[in-house]
């Protein structure tokens, strides 16, 4: 069915269980996505897109003869239904519900969804649920631990904090918390609303200050914990850091822009990140964080293309003109050298970016134009992050390495420059050629 029917049940938001389960059904209809499940293991957990009982559909649809039913309890069950999650106990235990004749069990309730994997000694992981417990669901949580408003809940915060302490106990090398939305520092105001952008609306963890320092205080009793993170729709890596630690002495060093360029034509320079990194004036780092950006749902090139174009009309401008003295100074010659609007777009998104380092501190890296997937590449003594991209303007196109990074596991000041843990830093900066992992000497 063409996007032309916009009062099609498979294009407008759902407003009954069975519609959302027949959206499921087209989305599990997509060869692609029928390939990845059959190729690799999926260990999922829900977001706004999942449990929205709208659909937040940004298309704009006539009035239908429907009434709207759809429950949060639906998102649940629908989500339980059409994913490949494994329930778990009702207890809120997070521990896997288990069966003896391998049949795929009935969720003994439906809104626990957090629970960990071990994979021998090197690595466990645990799905955090920080979604569900936002206001605008209305489920109950107990938020004695914090005092305050809690995204977590006391019992789901109990679980991270005690298994991540019983890992670290049992010698685990490596730690990865898998989270719906940004974690790193970055309740400022976002770096465009001087030129009038709509606010960006990056992270949900700014409303939850309390828990999320109180989380830090407990990672600084855990080594090497990599927070694996998604949601903004943006290539990001970054350090995880107190509030307090500008004031300890912090510093992550000099901003620049990536030698790499994008996948899509004209994204040159993809990315503003530490140009040489302080890793001995990054000690008050307790964790990192790594975020792969959405397949094909836009990003802030996106945001600013829709928004632009009247704001540049109104003022009698063009995109380009946007573009302060100042900006023009710090971008590369290259990106100022386009003269339609996209590129324009793009030399604004690069202006972006590097507002967003300057604004936190302990970010490493951000690419708000390109679109993929991430890599982690483990070992003992290192992880290795990777964005994978496509032009996802174009069906097909080729993947690009567009930036690689690596965490290092234990500190070595014997080499040049010297590592340090719990720091996330690009390859190359440890003399180290950007190439895909399985041909790499990292």
């Amino acid at each position: 069915m063409g996007f032309e029917h916009t009062a099609h049940p498979d294009n407008r938001n759902w407003r009954t269980l069975a519609e959302m389960r027949r959206r499921y059904a087209l989305w599990r209809s997509d060869e692609n996505l029928r390939r990845a499940h059959r190729s690799h293991p999926f260990f999922m957990v829900w977001d706004n897109h999942d449990l929205t009982t709208l659909g937040e559909n940004q298309l704009s649809v006539p009035d239908v003869n429907v009434p709207r039913t759809v429950t949060i309890e639906d998102t649940m069950r629908a989500f339980w239904e059409w994913t490949p999650t494994r329930p778990t106990k009702g207890d809120a235990s997070g521990e896997w519900l288990l069966v003896d004749d391998h049949s795929y069990p009935e969720p003994e309730t439906l809104k626990y969804i957090y629970r960990s994997l071990r994979i021998g000694d090197l690595v466990e992981i645990w799905a955090m649920d920080a979604q569900s417990g936002l206001p605008e669901y209305e489920i109950d949580h107990d938020h004695s631990h914090v005092g305050s408003s809690s995204l977590l809940g006391c019992k789901q915060y109990e679980w991270l904090v005690d298994g991540l302490q019983a890992a670290e106990k049992r010698g685990t090398s490596w730690k990865f918390v898998l989270n719906q939305a940004w974690f790193t520092t970055n309740g400022v105001p976002d770096p465009l609303e001087s030129r009038g952008v709509p606010h960006l609306g990056i992270s949900r963890w700014t409303d939850f200050q309390s828990e999320r320092e109180l989380l830090i205080e407990q990672m600084k009793t855990v080594s090497n914990v990599v927070m694996v993170t998604g949601d903004a729709h943006g290539n990001l890596a970054s350090d995880v850091v107190p509030d307090t630690a500008l004031e300890e002495g912090y510093d992550a060093g000099p901003i620049g822009y990536s030698d790499r360029h994008g996948a899509e034509p004209g994204n040159l320079r993809a990315g503003a990140l530490r140009r040489a990194p302080q890793g001995e004036h990054r000690r008050q780092s307790v964790a990192v964080e790594f975020a792969a950006s959405s397949m094909g749902r836009g990003g802030v090139d996106d945001t600013l293309a829709k928004e632009l174009p009247d704001m540049v009309k109104d003022a009698g401008q063009t995109v380009i003109d946007l573009l302060s003295d100042d900006d023009r100074a710090v971008l590369p010659e290259e990106l100022l050298d386009g003269d339609d609007d996209r590129a324009a777009v793009i030399a604004l998104t690069r202006v972006a970016e590097a507002g967003f380092l300057r604004a936190n501190y302990a970010c490493q890296y951000l690419d708000w134009v390109d679109h993929g997937y991430g890599i982690l590449d483990v070992t003992r003594e290192r992880v290795v992050a990777e964005f994978w991209w496509q032009d996802k303007r174009t069906p097909d196109s080729a993947e690009i390495l567009g930036q690689q990074l690596v965490v290092w596991g234990e500190e070595d000041t014997s080499v040049d420059p010297p590592r340090f843990p719990h720091q996330i830093d690009p390859v190359n900066h440890h003399g180290f050629v950007v190439r895909p992992t399985p041909r790499t000497d990292l």
